[in-house]
């Protein structure tokens, strides 16, 4: 069921189209004001299930639930911290390399880790742009896509930044 129209859900929907529409060159970050409810509205769960992590070098403990974002083949995993969407993150994207190297060169590029494997640098940072790819430029493909609100490098990192293979340990999220 699509919720009415609002301005919130619409700066929500009109910040994540470029991304559902294969558009990388149009996306310029999520809205600031972008809420679970307004981006569900649109792009329903896959169920009520939801999960919990950690995002950023602070390690804060958010919560997650997959939503079917049009456009791509894999369900996105949407992060939120009571309400407000803090990130979307995508596995297999299917981007077009040659878009992913018109964004010009990333403020940062970041050794990352894809289910075992170090890759140097593999992780391109566009903080003013809300987006964060992790390549594997010998090959010329994005294997994961992070989308959030356009911020600076150093916030990103401590606040939105995925680290994958990480050991996971149970948390609280009340005791935040």
């Amino acid at each position: 069921m699509k919720m009415t129209e609002s301005p919130e859900r619409d700066n929500c929907v009109t910040a994540l189209q470029p991304l559902a529409g294969g558009r990388l060159l149009d996306f310029n970050g999520l809205a600031g004001d972008c809420s679970l409810a307004a981006v569900a509205a649109e792009w329903p769960p896959l169920d009520d299930w939801q999960g919990a992590g950690f995002l950023g070098e602070r390690q804060h403990a958010r919560r997650f639930q997959y939503l079917t974002l049009a456009g791509f083949s894999q369900a996105a995993r949407v992060w939120f911290d009571q309400d407000r969407v803090m990130l979307v993150d995508l596995t297999d994207p299917a981007l077009d390399w040659a878009d992913v190297l018109a964004l010009g060169d990333p403020a940062a590029r970041i050794d990352t880790s894809w289910k075992g494997t170090a890759i140097p640098e593999g992780e391109w940072v566009y903080p003013n742009r809300g987006l964060s790819l992790h390549v594997r430029p010998a090959t010329g493909k994005c294997f994961h896509l992070v989308a959030f609100a356009p911020t600076t490098l150093k916030d990103f990192l401590a606040e939105y930044q995925l680290i994958f293979d990480l050991t996971l340990r149970p948390i609280s999220l009340e005791e935040e």
